[in-house]
């Protein structure tokens, strides 16, 4: 119980709990991305410094031919997926995505670029705050009332070491429960390009433009590296999440991180 009590008080990982893509007849709402600090699986306090050393450039375009090759049967993805590589990690999405390859400290500047180039993906994103520490977005095709996601956030360990994936979510679950997230499964036990890897789902409620309370069902894998932890923050909604599970399963394995 000390150690639980001394590794929630020393851990600082920001995760990206992405709740975006409502939409209305007046346009994209908006995303809320929350982040919260969790604690460090470390007995050390130092904090733990936010991830802004990575990059610089935004591109907020569908993939380009010259830096998106297909990934099929020799990769273990199906044929039509996409792999999205920035200084920072590479992984494969699903035909019909849009990636916004986000390598750069200025969020104003990467919020103003993708504004200009695709506003709807401006609307989804809310700000330039949502940017900030973000290595990767990528977006579903646009539906109704929610618009399926991935995002990818990077938390320097510096000297810190994870001893274990159990540990990382038994330090996460408080925070996910000052959130208001109902978790639904855990998974402590996964690799991820040869990286320990841990999985947690869990559902939330958020509203549109209009008020109308519609349920987000995310799923988070967790990525251990020696210098990094890596959160893969994937959103779809109840009705899609059957048949998204796998898809977002099968792009989180194609996870590298550089």
């Amino acid at each position: 119980m000390t150690r639980r009590i001394a590794l929630r008080a020393a851990m600082a990982v920001f995760l990206a709990l992405v709740l975006a893509g409502c939409r209305s007849d007046r346009g994209p709402t908006p995303a809320a991305t929350v982040l919260p600090t969790a604690p460090r699986p470390t007995t050390e306090a130092a904090p733990l410094p936010t991830a802004t050393h990575a990059s610089p450039v935004v591109t907020a375009t569908p993939p380009a031919p010259a830096s998106a090759a297909p990934a099929g049967s020799a990769t273990g993805l199906p044929a039509g997926w996409q792999r999205e590589s920035n200084e920072q990690l590479s992984i494969a999405i699903p035909p019909g995505w849009t990636s916004v390859n986000l390598s750069g400290v200025d969020a104003q500047a990467a919020y103003d670029e993708i504004k200009r180039n695709d506003p709807h993906l401006a609307g989804i994103i809310g700000s330039p705050e949502a940017l900030q520490g973000m290595a990767f977005w990528a977006f579903g095709p646009v539906e109704a009332e929610f618009t399926d996601n991935l995002n990818i956030r990077r938390s320097p360990l510096g000297a810190q070491r994870v001893t274990g994936m159990q540990e990382v979510i038994d330090a996460l679950l408080p925070e996910y429960q000052k959130l208001g997230l109902q978790v639904t499964s855990t998974d402590p036990a996964l690799q991820v390009h040869g990286y320990p890897a841990a999985r947690i789902t869990y559902s939330f409620m958020m509203s549109t433009a209009e008020g109308q309370a519609i349920e987000v069902r995310g799923r988070q894998v967790i990525v251990a590296t020696d210098s990094d932890l890596w959160i893969l923050s994937f959103s779809t909604t109840p009705g899609r999440e059957g048949a998204q599970a796998g898809v977002f399963e099968q792009s989180a394995q194609s996870f590298e991180p550089k």
